[in-house]
């Protein structure tokens, strides 16, 4: 978008290859006898309104809600250890790709751009893994460590 600055601008469209201008609005003819439309761009400084209240929305009705209100026993609850979509995590999956690399299937949304750890069964490694995506490609990240150097 270009800035124009403040002044009076004369201009016509270009229509088939033809010049032409739009007679509903402002126009001027020059001594040749071309129409050209005016834009007159002048420096507006717009009032403050004395009150934001005719721009806020009404107040929603109580009847318009469906649930209740909270009470003590909402809160008493202690949260979820671990939210329901993270529980599948990419290190805990069988491998399919040795049988058939094409057979792999497009991860979560909810594993993407997560560290996930996990330690070995026998205790002396650990794996750590992470997938992102990059435009409809992803790539799954896994590094194997040993616990003792």
């Amino acid at each position: 978008m270009k800035m124009l600055p403040f002044g009076v601008y004369h201009y016509q469209f270009i229509v088939d290859e033809l010049r032409r201008y739009a007679p509903n609005l402002p126009c001027e003819f020059d001594e040749s006898g071309n129409a050209y439309n005016i834009l007159d761009l002048q420096e507006f400084v717009p009032e403050a309104p004395e009150s934001l209240s005719e721009f806020e929305s009404p107040p929603s009705p109580i009847s318009s809600y469906d649930s209740q209100p909270l009470n003590d026993g909402d809160f008493s609850k202690p949260p979820p250890e671990l939210p329901p979509q993270l529980r599948t995590k990419i290190l805990d999956e069988q491998s399919l790709f040795v049988r058939n690399p094409r057979s792999l299937r497009k991860p979560s949304h909810t594993l993407l751009n997560h560290l996930y750890k996990k330690d070995g069964s026998d205790g002396q490694s650990v794996a750590l893994c992470s997938t992102h995506r990059f435009l409809q490609k992803y790539v799954t990240v896994v590094l194997y460590k040993s616990v003792h150097r």
